[in-house]
């Protein structure tokens, strides 16, 4: 929680940039909305929100992701097939 709380006070592009690849856990899904469901997980705090429209991802899942966007609170990132 600690982590969470200094990352809002953080601009998002001081923990990732575009383009950056991360291992992340799943901390959340977010499957009510059939247009976009999509995992939530948090990279240093930052709360990091990855596609999953096969909603194959339940909490716990470790992933390997490529940051897509960076806003000022938060990131997207896109799942690396390996």
């Amino acid at each position: 929680e600690d982590a969470h709380v200094n990352a809002q006070k953080r601009d998002a592009t001081e923990i990732v940039d575009v383009g950056d690849t991360r291992t992340v856990v799943v901390n959340d899904t977010e499957y009510d909305d059939p247009r976009n469901p999509q995992a939530v997980a948090r990279i240093e705090g930052l709360v990091t929100f990855v596609p999953a429209p096969e909603k194959d991802l339940t909490e716990g899942d470790e992933v390997e992701v490529r940051i897509s966007d960076v806003g000022e609170s938060c990131a997207h990132a896109v799942r690396i097939e390996g």
